[in-house]
Formats: structure tokens, sequence, C-alpha cells
């Protein structure tokens, strides 16, 4: 299956965020680091085998702990950054590497728009990590310090509900680095393990609770996820459909917004496309596209470029409503406004004042309003859960389904998690309930457009 449907690169990074300065020091040694060279290995006598280069010794001095130093001297091959980084600013590691003195690179798991992502092995702890390595460039280092910042709200709140806990951050060689723990596989690799033959409803129904658990978290702290999809949507274990949901490397504060288009294309809300600007519920139109693929094994919206996409909605979803099309910036790049459609006897209607520019997709199929019906997209019958994803997959935003309403909705109502978070009056305090200071139990991350993660073992994690 071609997952031609990665996030648009494109960002618009503006100065008035404030957030340079109140994580400006972040750019400097992690904690652990200060101005004397100790050699720490475990109790087990110091890592060092070889003769240290000129900038090693030098380096030294910024680190009071030096847990792992490679057995071999690796050559600057980089163009950038006194040979680090490649031309494109990604840092150059191999095999065997370090990252911090800390962190020995064991494999690549995923190479994204924002960086890189490895499984490494922490010296310190012990223990195999995902390590994420932003790209050093200035577009990408001010999105890095909103995902930090993201993340560092985010795990100031109860652990339980269904989010990626970062670790910890630092700056490598002029680098953000991430680390998370490590978790079983993704959905989509799930469904590529299964030839994608779709969940049971009983299996999705769960894996929706443990999602909108955390749009809920997130909804609270008024933080966008902006690129749901199966791909960063974690196994938390094999022996379960508990799951995680990763990668805030596109994430966003409402009222913060650094990107003017996101999400991945097949999961893209009809504000992103149209230009209404977007918030939260886009998550919410994100998880009715995921359930209806992780029932049928296929993308309800499998389009390869924005005309398609639009054309596949208006299919299933029929028209856009006249007030959202009078206010959306892209209106007439999909509708014109009166008259006939040139290639469709069906005129505009007194309620309905535009009509599609096309019905005739890049394949050359016809794709006319409101001519599939939802419950035979999804191949099933199951009243509850049609009516969840229908909901879910309103072109208005502002009338789509909640986490919070969608907490109550009779598709989730039969999960024992999500009857323990409903309290009298409906309230949700028990997602803002603050956890423990320890770090916790965290999952892999999978950068934005990132290639699939296919077996991250949950054996890897050291519980």
């Amino acid at each position: 299956m071609n997952r031609n449907s990665q996030t648009p690169t494109s960002t618009n990074t503006t100065k008035s965020m404030g957030i340079a300065d109140t994580m400006s020091s972040m750019f400097q040694p992690p904690a652990i680091f200060g101005l004397t060279n100790t050699i720490v290995n475990n109790n087990a006598g110091p890592a060092i085998r070889r003769q240290l280069s000129r900038s090693e010794n030098a380096e030294f001095k910024s680190y009071n702990e030096i847990h792992f130093v490679p057995a071999k001297k690796f050559s600057l091959r980089g163009v950038k950054n006194g040979g680090h980084d490649d031309d494109n600013s990604r840092y150059l590691t191999s095999v065997g590497d370090h990252i911090a003195y800390r962190y020995e690179i064991q494999t690549k798991l995923g190479k994204g728009a924002f960086g890189d992502v490895y499984q490494v092995y922490d010296h310190k702890t012990e223990s195999r990590r995902a390590l994420k390595i932003i790209r050093n460039e200035h577009r990408f280092n001010v999105q890095g310090k909103v995902e930090v910042e993201v993340l560092e709200k985010l795990r100031m709140h109860n652990p339980k509900y269904n989010y990626v806990k970062m670790l910890e951050s630092f700056v490598f060689r002029g680098h953000l680095c991430l680390t998370f723990e490590l978790h079983s596989h993704d959905l989509y690799s799930e469904l590529k393990i299964r030839d994608f033959v779709g969940l049971s409803v009983g299996d999705i129904c769960g894996i929706t609770a443990n999602i909108v658990m955390c749009l809920q978290l997130t909804k609270k702290l008024n933080i966008v996820h902006a690129d749901l999809k199966p791909e960063n949507i974690l196994l938390a274990d094999e022996d379960s459909f508990t799951v995680k949901v990763i990668d805030f490397g596109s994430s966003c504060f409402k009222h913060g917004r650094i990107h003017t288009y996101v999400q991945s294309r097949y999961y893209r809300a009809p504000e992103i496309v149209l230009g209404m600007g977007y918030g939260c519920p886009v998550d919410m139109w994100s998880l009715g596209c995921i359930m209806v693929e992780l029932l049928t094994g296929r993308p309800l919206f499998a389009a390869k470029n924005e005309r398609d996409l639009v054309l596949y909605m208006m299919e299933v979803l029929g028209l856009p409503e006249s007030h959202l099309l009078d206010r959306a910036q892209r209106t007439s790049e999909f509708f014109s406004k009166t008259g006939l459609r040139s290639n469709s006897s069906t005129a505009a209607t007194p309620r309905q004042k535009y009509c599609s520019l096309r019905v005739v997709d890049r394949r050359g199929r016809r794709r006319e309003p409101s001519t599939v019906d939802l419950a035979s997209a999804m191949l099933h019958t199951d009243d509850d859960m049609i009516d969840f994803v229908r909901k879910c997959l309103t072109w208005d935003p502002a009338a789509r389904l909640t986490p919070a309403d969608a907490l109550g909705h009779p598709f989730l109502q039969q999960q024992p998690a999500v009857k323990r978070l409903r309290t009298i009056g409906g309230t949700m305090s028990p997602l803002l309930t603050s956890g423990s200071s320890d770090m916790g139990s965290t999952v892999s991350l999978n950068d934005s457009g990132l290639e699939s993660v296919t077996s991250i073992l949950s054996m890897c994690s050291d519980e």
C-alpha cells in the first residue's frame, strides 16, 4: 500500500510565540553535565578503550559524567556543523557511535521531516530507548522547542492516559535531542502484519477509548496533535490493544500555531484543505478516519491530491455547508458559487449556493456527492460505531464530536477505562491529575512523515 500521505513541511516561524526566551536554557548541556571530567561506567571501570581525539578531549570538559565512549573513532564525513551534519542539516551517526557520551546507537528506526529516530542503549540506566535527533536548522529548532514544551506539559499529568511521555531533552552538537522508552509496533504495522484485514469492533472500541482519553487531555491543555494517523499510535505491548499516542512533532498550542498546513493527507480535516484555520477538532476528524481504516484495512479517503480528497469527502458526506465555504480561503479551488457544473447536470439549489467544480477523480472515476453511504464505506452495520464515526466526520468543526462527548457516546460506554473516568456531572478531573515526578513509562517517537517502525518489541523496554 502506497502511503503517499505525508505531512507538508512548510512552516511559518513567527517571532511572536515567545518560546525561544522561555526555553533558551534547553540549549545548554543537560543538568548532569558539568565542568569536570569524571568517567562513569556503572561501576565497571572506565569505558575508554582508545586514545581520544583533540575534539573529544575538548568536549569532555562540558561533561561531569561520561557513561560511554565508542571503541572506535568515527570519522567526520559531513559538510556542515564541523563535519557532523549532511547538507540537509541531519546529524550523521552510525551503529556503535555515541550521543552525549551516554547513548549508544543500535539501529535507525526511521527518518522524517523534522529529524531521525534511533534505537539506542542508555548506558546510564542500562536500558534501551528511542532517541529523536532534530535537524539543525532554525525552523526545525523552533518546532522542536514547541514539541518539548508540549511534552513537558503533558508529562505533568497522569501518564496512564495514553500519551507519549518524554524522558529527557538536551542539545548535542547543535541538535535538539529527545528520548523516550520503547514499546511495541504501530497500528499501521499491525494492519500490515494482518495483510490489511481489519480489526474487530471490540478491539477498535478499546483503541478508540485510549485515543479519546489522550485527546481529552490535549484539548484541556489547548494542544493540537495535528498528525494523528495509524503510524503515530503505538501498541503499548504485544499482549493487548492498549495504545499510546506518539509523535507530537507537528503539534502546537491552539493559540500559538506555527504551521500553516498540517496533517497527513489521508487524515487531513476539511478545514485544513479549505483554508479555514484549525484547532483541536482536526484531531477528532483524524480519529474518525483511523477508525474506519482499522475496521476495513484501508484508508477511507486515500487521495493522492487534495482535489481528489475533497471529492472523496463529498462522495460520502455530501457538499459542505454554504456558511463554511463563504469564509474558507480556498473555496474557489474546489467549488463554483452559482450555475451548473460543466461536467454535471446538478444545479446549485437555493439552499446550497455552491457546487463542486469536479466530479471525476484523477483516474477518471465519477465521484458524485452523497452517492456512498458511510455504513457502506465502513463495510459494517454496528449502529453505535457508525454514529460515532459520523459525528467525527462533520464538515463543520464546531459541530464535530468533542473528546468529552465521545467518552459518553454509547460506542465507548462498554469500555471499563472510560467508565472509571466518568464522574458525577460528567467532569473529567482524573485526566488532569498530576502524576508522580519520576519519568514513568513512555513510548518511542515516530516523527511526522516518519517511515513506519515495523517492530519495536516490548522486550526492548526496561520495565
